[in-house]
Order: structure tokens, then C-alpha cells, then sequence
């Protein structure tokens, strides 16, 4: 599946599911910006029902933030 960019939003392209669990399922994408540079990320979707969890919207945010491992 593959999204387009959007003003300066990144086109995604979904390459393959790496896990799933209670809350949500993680995707392997490649990124592509609008100036062509693209990099490979981790994409995590919540399922439909926990879509509408303030909380779980905002751990979700939270983690997303945290630096890398190495």
C-alpha cells in the first residue's frame, strides 16, 4: 500500500508487517519525501479499537519520541 505526499507530508510505502500485538500492528515502510530523499522507518498503526483511546493516542506519541536504540 502506498500513500502520496501531501504539502510536506511523507508518501508511504507499507513493505511488510513485522508485528502485531493488543493494541496495534507495526509495518516496515519506506518514507519518501516530496524532494525524492526516502529512508526506511517503522510504522505503527493502532487497531480500530483503540483509535479513539486518548491515552493509548498519547503513549503512542510518547513513544514515538523516545531516541532511537543503538
Amino acid at each position: 500500500m502506498a500513500l502520496p505526499p501531501i504539502g510536506n507530508q511523507l508518501a508511504l510505502t507499507m513493505l511488510q508487517e513485522r508485528s502485531a500485538g493488543t493494541f496495534a500492528k507495526v509495518y516496515l515502510a519506506e518514507a519518501r519525501g516530496s524532494d525524492g530523499l526516502s529512508r526506511i522507518v517503522a510504522v505503527k498503526v493502532l487497531k480500530e479499537q483503540w483509535q479513539e483511546s486518548e491515552e493509548l493516542i498519547r503513549r503512542t506519541r510518547d513513544e514515538a519520541l523516545l531516541p532511537p536504540r543503538q
